[in-house]
């Protein structure tokens, strides 16, 4: 997998981004399927009630913000970015400006985009599926860090590729002709317009790192609702400023 390392701790697979490892304040993870004591082994589904994803989400915040809650949004596919201190909101983007404030957001898919500041030590994490891309969530989340977009460092995790993400044409419906650019043969390159989202509100091209990571084709390590017709569980993106 392009640009990030694994690591292992009492069965439990997770990631993280070199990029943004090498940046020394911001402690990042990308969760796995593997481990955990849920149907859908480390499944850490936001609404789910059952026993083993609590347990799941326990061990996250262990491993990953020393016992600390992460904050996950209700994730809604909408634009609204929210900060940590809020709480409890509908919201697809979390803002952090504060150490020991983590938080994340669940995705089975949809492309989960990390968002550095390196100047103001800043950071937001966004799910963006389509249409919060279409709606470009990526540029409100931006606009919600502190410094310009040169000094920004983004990363776009696991999520489903243009080889596997066929659509019809009336997700275009409603004012979104533009992104049909983005469809080659059927299949939508939403990894592709989430990067010239980035790179058109400033970001450098040099500073984007995809993870090219497609999770319906590796549905041995990460969810995909897609592949799996809906029965999966939720892996976590997630942020911390340390």
């Amino acid at each position: 997998m392009n640009r990030m390392t694994r690591h292992e701790r009492d069965g439990i697979v997770w990631y993280s981004y070199d990029a943004l490892d090498k940046l020394g304040w911001l402690a990042n993870w990308v969760t796995t399927r593997r481990g955990g004591q849920a149907k859908h082994g480390f499944d850490l589904a936001r609404n789910s009630g059952e026993a083993g994803v609590m347990q799941n989400r326990q061990k996250a915040a262990g491993l990953f913000s020393g016992g600390c809650p992460i904050f996950l949004p209700r994730q809604v596919h909408g634009t609204v970015v929210c900060s940590t201190s809020g709480g409890g909101h509908e919201a697809d983007g979390v803002l952090t400006t504060e150490p020991n404030q983590p938080a994340g957001v669940l995705t089975a898919d949809c492309l989960p985009v990390i968002l550095a500041d390196t100047r103001n030590k800043a950071a937001a994490i966004v799910h963006a599926g389509r249409q919060g891309v279409f709606d470009n969530i990526i540029a409100v989340a931006i606009a919600r860090l502190t410094g310009a977009p040169e000094n920004i460092i983004a990363v776009i995790g696991p999520a489903i590729r243009s080889c596997c993400y066929e659509v019809k044409s009336d997700v275009f419906d409603g004012g979104y002709d533009s992104f049909k650019r983005f469809l080659v043969e059927g299949k939508l390159d939403i990894a592709r317009a989430a990067k010239e989202q980035l790179t058109a509100a400033g970001v450098p091209e040099a500073a984007i790192f995809d993870s090219g990571v497609c999770t319906s084709c590796r549905t041995d390590e990460f969810y995909s609702h897609r592949a799996e017709k809906g029965d999966t569980g939720r892996f976590m993106t997630g942020i911390m400023i340390r």
